[in-house]
């Protein structure tokens, strides 16, 4: 057995030794005590994995309503907001415990969900309305405050880092809505149909310094930059020789402190993720994940991405100095939506 064997042989035997201390911890002190836990949403099986980031492996499982999509999870951590497609709602889980403390309605099979940096709304995608849902979060665990009109088929949604607006990807116009947060109200409209008319955004994802939304496009193949600064001037580039790549979601990465971030490109088709300059939008690498990469989210120490591959049942994990996966982590039954606990 050669050096490298013997050394992965004996941190697999760490990571279940320390697995098994964080289940009995678990029982006797609650959940609360996990560092930057990942929730990861289990479209055929209503639930959520819960991963200990530390241990690299499933803590806990929380069932939650009909065929989950995305989760989003509050600013200071303590909950965790599910978008239930089949049943109309939402489950909030209590990030302490991992059980769901409440259900709030929200309306037809809503899907895309994003919260405000202050912790005070939610915006939740109604793709088969039209529609946007507000829910306020200081009332309890969540009370439905309204609809915003947006367009067609609307699916993913984020908030820029300031709070002030939102964006919503409009996968059957072609373009996103931009929703001033003060007022709740569509402020402008971002054609991005730039590429041809079947651009159908999907994943979005904003810059921490909020000069950059990146909106991935599976019509077209590619991802398309929205300069939020430059009155929302709308960039797109051909990397690919063919639109099979089908990109689906974007995360954010900050390589070097305040303003030089990659941008990570699930490409469900392609079985792999892209990995893009924001500085001048040029391409950096491509990483080979697992079958059917869909969602993506960054460790807050930007130290690594969580990728889901839907069609494997799994995480992979990827690390971001040398842009290569170096885990992966067996979940539930078609994993799609994930978040990680700040």
């Amino acid at each position: 057995m050669s050096v490298a064997q013997v050394v992965h042989s004996l941190l697999k035997t760490l990571r279940y030794l320390w697995l098994r201390l964080l289940r009995k911890l678990g029982v006797v002190f609650g959940q609360g005590f996990l560092i930057n836990p990942v929730y990861v949403v289990n479209r055929k099986d209503n639930t959520v994995s819960v991963i200990d980031s530390a241990a690299r492996a499933v803590v806990v499982t929380v069932p939650v309503g009909d065929e989950p999509r995305c989760v989003a999870i509050t600013p200071d951590g303590t909950a965790a907001f599910v978008t239930n497609f089949g049943s109309g709602n939402l489950s909030v889980i209590d990030t302490s415990s991992n059980t769901v403390v409440a259900t709030v309605p929200v309306s037809r099979q809503p899907f895309g969900i994003a919260i405000t940096p202050d912790g005070t709304k939610a915006y939740v995608t109604l793709p088969n309305d039209n529609k946007v849902a507000v829910i306020h979060l200081l009332r309890g665990n969540g009370v439905l405050g309204g609809f915003i009109d947006v367009g067609s088929i609307p699916v993913q949604v984020a908030v820029t880092p300031n709070g002030k607006s939102a964006y919503v990807t409009n996968f059957g116009s072609n373009n996103a809505s931009m929703i001033d947060t003060a007022t709740d109200k569509v402020v402008a409209t971002v054609n991005l149909a730039v590429l041809g008319p079947g651009a159908t955004p999907w994943g979005i994802a904003i810059t921490p310094d909020g000069v950059h939304a990146y909106v991935a496009c599976p019509g077209v193949g590619n991802t398309m930059q929205i300069e939020i600064t430059n009155n929302n001037k709308v960039n797109a580039k051909l990397w690919f020789d063919t639109p099979l790549g089908q990109c689906w979601a974007v995360g954010i990465v900050t390589v070097i402190p305040p303003n030089q971030f990659h941008v990570y490109i699930t490409e469900l088709l392609n079985n792999g993720v892209d990995v893009l300059a924001d500085q001048d939008f040029s391409f950096v690498d491509w990483v080979a994940a697992d079958v059917g990469p869909v969602g993506v989210a960054i460790m807050p120490n930007q130290a690594n991405v969580y990728v889901t591959c839907a069609f494997t049942n799994k995480v992979v994990l990827i690390d971001t100095k040398s842009i290569k996966v170096i885990d992966s982590i067996q979940v539930g039954k078609l994993p799609f939506g994930i978040a990680i606990k700040p």
